[in-house]
């Protein structure tokens, strides 16, 4: 995938955003360019190593298992919390599935993590910059209509379910909010 994409992109680094608005795998940079500009962008855009050529092949390997190491350990510690919930609504991590009470809503990958964001955080506002770029890339993080256009589908979804999309909440200029359910569903309110 790496040498097409790099026939079509001239530089490593727009590589690398395509990369990480769809992957979190770990990537290191090689690369023959040392000016320091370079190297903070790519560390800005989510690589996790940059190495400059001439290297050892030694150092390179050194620096895999580093990042390798340090990517499994994320792994264990985010396995141990599979599951989001917030009332009635549960998010499985591990098979990305997001069920309000025992029926599944069928939701596409950004309408997936917009939530998983909002469920991490219930009852607090979280910036529309936060959630664009978390979701689509930095060079998004302007386009607030991308927000609107996903949480109507998911207010939606839920809608279709019986239950109500208005627990997610537009905050005109600021962001928007998931509703905390937690105490509602203790006290039999949903």
């Amino acid at each position: 995938m790496s040498h097409y994409l790099s026939q079509l992109i001239d530089d490593g680094l727009e590589v690398l955003k395509i990369i990480r608005s769809h992957s979190p795998i770990p990537v290191i940079i090689v690369s023959a360019r040392n000016d320091v500009r370079t190297k903070i962008e790519g560390f800005r855009l989510g690589t996790d190593d940059y190495i400059v050529k001439p290297f050892s092949i030694d150092e390179l390997i050194m620096r895999i298992k580093a990042i390798l190491r340090r990517s499994h350990k994320v792994e264990e510690t985010s396995c141990a919390q599979t599951e989001i919930k917030n009332g009635p609504i549960r998010l499985i991590k591990s098979s990305r599935k997001c069920f309000i009470r025992d029926q599944e809503v069928r939701l596409n990958d950004k309408e997936w993590r917009l939530l998983e964001i909002l469920m991490k955080d219930p009852g607090a506002v979280i910036p529309h910059e936060k959630l664009l770029t978390a979701v689509w890339g930095v060079e998004f993080s302007t386009e607030v209509q991308y927000l609107r256009f996903c949480f109507a589908r998911i207010r939606k979804k839920f809608e279709d379910l019986g239950f109500d999309g208005s627990v997610i909440s537009a905050y005109s200029g600021v962001g928007y909010i998931l509703r905390d359910l937690r105490d509602e569903e203790e006290d039999g309110l949903i």
